[in-house]
């Protein structure tokens, strides 16, 4: 009985599940590049619009500065959420042999936004609350601050399929999305540990190669430092003069930034870092696939 058991597991070689993925990722690669590539245009075009922006002098003092930053950032986070769940929807379909049209995948990204947007505010806003609570109480905050990060470790883990589950057809609570994932990952750390691990390496690899093929489009100040401008405030005279300063700083570190090779070189960037997270993904649906299948059979 026992052997019979241990025929049934599925393999959860690390080594196999990116293969898999690999293998999947080549035999789509034209309908997932175009997938992937919509969702690096979106992004890279959100990036320098507010860049655009900045230049143009559609940002008038510090506080604007300040004010179109976080805006830029909210907008940057949903970008990026956009894209992964192109590529999570994306690879979903390919694994379960549908077609892969482009404007059903973008159809269908767009409608779980909402319910991604939503999770992850949930998970900030238990952090936040932590680190209020941590900053309130002094010294025993320290020990809440440290329970925190242990907290996010044992988090990352638990609820890595979190991800997967939302993209799910199945009427789900919102809570059960956690547990669900908490289920399929018990007793399968060492695996996740080890697929980030490749992950990890898989990026820098990425930013490397990344960094090589941009490295034609340089993007430089007219002082020829890379992306750097320097300003001399000794002049400012008061709060005012130093905001104005500040600003027109801002204002020429950004233009001298902004142009052709800025575009190019995000492009460039962006598509190798999506498309090395594309394979990630693909490692982590076939673990989350087998782990589903795995729990059906007992």
């Amino acid at each position: 009985m026992e052997s019979n058991e241990n025929t049934m597991k599925p393999n959860y070689s690390v080594g196999e599940l990116y293969k898999k993925s690999w293998e999947v990722v080549k035999k789509h690669a034209k309908e997932l590049a175009t997938v992937t590539l919509i969702g690096v245009v979106v992004n890279v075009a959100v990036s320098a619009l507010v860049v655009f922006a900045i230049v143009n002098n559609f940002v008038d003092d510090v506080s604007s500065v300040v004010v179109s930053s976080s805006i830029a950032g909210i907008v940057g986070i949903l970008a990026g959420v956009f894209v992964g769940l192109l590529q999570v929807v994306a690879l979903k379909r390919v694994s379960e042999g549908k077609e892969v049209k482009t404007s059903e995948v973008v159809n269908e990204a767009v409608s779980f936004i909402p319910r991604a947007l939503g999770y992850g505010a949930f998970v900030v806003g238990i952090f936040v609350v932590a680190g209020i609570v941590a900053a309130l109480l002094g010294p025993i905050g320290i020990l809440i601050g440290l329970a925190s990060i242990v907290a996010i470790v044992i988090a990352l883990f638990r609820y890595a399929f979190v991800q997967f589950l939302i993209v799910e057809t199945k009427e789900m609570g919102f809570m059960e999305r956690f547990t669900t994932s908490q289920k399929l990952t018990d007793g399968i750390y060492g695996t996740l540990f080890v697929a980030w691990l490749i992950a990890i390496v898989l990026s820098i690899g990425g930013s490397i190669v990344g960094g090589i093929l941009s490295s034609p489009f340089k993007v430089e100040t007219s002082t020829g430092s890379n992306v750097s401008v320097e300003y001399n405030f000794n002049n400012a005279q008061s709060v005012q003069d130093f905001r104005n300063d500040l600003n027109k700083t801002v204002k020429e570190s950004t233009k001298e930034q902004f142009g052709a090779n800025y575009i190019i070189k995000q492009l460039i960037t962006q598509a190798i870092s999506w498309g090395i997270g594309l394979v990630v993904l693909g490692a982590l649906l076939e673990l989350y696939k087998k782990r589903k299948s795995a729990l059906r059979m007992q």
